[in-house]
């Protein structure tokens, strides 16, 4: 499958490409590098990427599915988040 076929072409008013990208660092020290490494991307990315920091990583629960009908603030936000990401794909029809 083509790179077209899985992703939504979006474009701004100018008609530039746009991208937009969920990050999780995976550390939860407060000082962590690779916390800091998205951070300072997301202060000198282009125009026309969209960052998004997903910072709450460490409220989100091991798997556990006896609790998969449960709405955990957590898990729904990182949902969200990556469902409005503008970059589409079959991660856009994750259910909330």
């Amino acid at each position: 499958m083509s790179q077209q076929e899985t992703h939504e072409q979006v474009t701004d008013e100018q008609g530039d490409n746009k991208v937009s990208i969920v990050a999780i660092s995976g550390s939860l020290r407060v000082a962590s590098y690779n916390s800091a490494v998205i951070r300072a991307f997301a202060n000198v990315a282009p125009s026309n990427i969209s960052f998004h920091h997903f910072d709450s990583v460490a409220d989100i629960p091991l798997f556990n599915p006896d609790r998969a009908s449960e709405q955990i603030d957590s898990v729904v936000a990182l949902k969200h988040l990556i469902a409005s990401s503008l970059c589409r794909s079959n991660l856009s029809k994750i259910p909330s």
